[in-house]
């Protein structure tokens, strides 16, 4: 077969790879195989949102949100999800929802073994990723969110339906109560950006509540999906 003036002697249908289309629970988050098509990776998220508490699964319903107007059906039956992550578009409806939701990658390779890369660090540049030629994309994890964690999705095309994106983003903030002395907060373990916030004075109000943690991504405005690392 050649495509793209390039000849492959092998071809393998990812989606019928075992390891790849593995699917997990735990109490962390949903682990999806990176060979699931974005079909059922649609129906898994529906599914967890059914039967999960429902500030867990805010994030979930930002996913699905989304692929609701990613491409067409036909698409999203033969389209995987680690195809959408590694082929890295800039404009990707799905990557800058994993960047700021905190999700992480786990790629392997032959003599590397298994390693895990925080979505909002795996795009390295246009179309370049951080895996070695060797490796693969395996598994995603999507985070589950927290009780004030709260999501949101954005896309924005010339047209609703079937359409590339012009723009797009993931959106995703923590709020926690303030504290008198103020709250300080660092690089959250997912990676994902965090905003550091302190009030400057004391104050004794135990009802005002603040944005502790922010992961915001974009599409569509840089070589590559990026992270809103200052905001």
């Amino acid at each position: 077969m050649k495509f793209k003036d390039a000849g492959y002697k092998h071809l393998a249908a990812v989606t019928h790879v075992p390891e790849l289309a593995e699917v997990s629970v735990t109490d962390a988050g949903l682990q999806v195989g990176a060979g699931i098509t974005l079909s059922k990776l649609l129906d898994l998220l529906h599914s967890q949102i059914e039967s999960q508490l429902p500030h867990r699964t805010r994030g979930f319903a930002a996913a699905a949100e989304q692929l609701r107007w990613f491409a067409g059906r036909q698409i999203r039956n033969v389209g995987t999800l680690g195809g959408n992550i590694a082929t890295a578009s800039p404009i990707s409806d799905l990557n800058p929802l994993w960047m700021a939701f905190g999700a992480v990658f786990t790629v392997v390779g032959q003599g590397t073994g298994l390693r895990e890369v925080p979505a909002s660090k795996f795009f390295l540049g246009y179309r370049k990723v951080d895996m070695a030629p060797d490796e693969v994309l395996l598994s995603v994890h999507i985070p589950f969110t927290r009780e004030k964690e709260f999501t949101r999705e954005f896309k924005q095309s010339p047209r609703r339906d079937d359409d590339i994106a012009i723009v797009n983003a993931g959106i995703r903030v923590l709020l926690e109560k303030q504290t008198a002395n103020g709250l300080q907060t660092g690089t959250a373990a997912n990676g994902a950006a965090v905003a550091n916030v302190t009030n400057g004075h004391s104050s004794s109000s135990s009802s005002e509540w603040i944005v502790a943690e922010a992961g915001i991504a974009y599409g569509g405005v840089a070589p590559k999906s990026i992270m809103a690392e200052k905001a």
